[in-house]
């Protein structure tokens, strides 16, 4: 028999213990969890539901953040419980469903959601990298090629790569043209690669913790593609991180073009994660 609790100060030690048991599916909890487990609707701060085991074990752990994005890890048997009990108790919307699968599957059919239209409904491969094991492109490692943070001349540019990487990779709708896009600050998890002289790609950290990293929002522009760009600033990021002592980095995709250019840097296939977002 379970039982289905509300998380609080106090229970951050055995949540972080049981998030490092499925680290690789987690970075979004675990960066999260250092916001603390009281909910004040600050970004990214959100209600934490776990379910206990007879032993009084945690088995299953859902966030429900003032975004209204659901947050899952753990035994996808008792997911939909902790799913309802985290959206009831934050009484808030539900926007979106992050986690393995399995997991998202049986929270989206607990809270009766499953024939809701989402914009973005997708089943992704999560990969893994040990960064001992980092494979630089020799563009990157012979000079030819650099990668950097942005720079305020970057700028436009990637004002202009988010808008289009939101539209591709996210299913935001078309809304400004290029000309009106809000200004665009580079941010200091960002990167870029310089090739042949020109900006060609973009990437960033999405979760960054002391022994791993996430990478996200990863874009060449089409003119570019094709040419190894997007491995190139993936792994130029990474060497830094590696640098910094970070052990691990993860990612997901379901690009299958995409997932040939992870795999050919030293990522792996691990299992598997969901994004849907209504």
């Amino acid at each position: 028999m379970r039982a289905i609790v509300p998380l609080g100060p106090g229970d951050e030690a055995e949540l972080e213990r049981f998030l490092v048991a499925h680290a690789d599916s987690s970075m979004f909890l675990r960066q999260n969890l250092g916001l603390g487990l009281v909910d004040r609707g600050e970004p990214l701060q959100g209600t934490w539901v776990a379910a206990r085991d007879a032993d009084g074990a945690v088995i299953a752990v859902a966030s429900h953040n003032h975004k209204g994005n659901l947050m899952l890890q753990g035994d996808a048997d008792a997911i939909g419980d902790v799913a309802r009990a985290a959206v009831a108790l934050a009484n808030r919307e539900v926007r979106g469903l992050f986690g393995p699968c399995a997991q998202v599957a049986a929270a989206r059919a607990a809270l009766g959601l499953t024939d809701r239209a989402a914009r973005l409904d997708t089943r992704e491969d999560l990969l893994a990298l040990a960064l001992d094991e980092l494979r630089v492109p020799p563009p990157l490692a012979d000079g030819r090629w650099s990668c950097r943070h942005p720079i305020a001349e970057d700028a436009a540019t990637l004002a202009r790569w988010n808008h289009e990487y939101r539209i591709e990779a996210l299913g935001e709708p078309p809304s400004p043209p290029p000309s009106e896009l809000p200004p665009f600050e580079p941010q200091p998890h960002q990167w870029v690669l310089v090739a042949d002289g020109q900006l060609a790609a973009s990437s960033l950290f999405t979760s960054q913790l002391p022994d791993a990293v996430q990478i996200g929002g990863v874009y060449t522009p089409p003119a570019l593609r094709g040419r190894g760009h997007a491995r190139a600033v993936v792994a130029g990021s990474l060497v830094d991180a590696r640098a910094r002592g970070v052990a691990r980095a993860i990612l997901f995709t379901a690009n299958p073009a995409a997932l040939a250019a992870y795999v050919a840097i030293g990522f792996r296939v691990v299992g598997d994660y969901a994004l849907v977002v209504f």
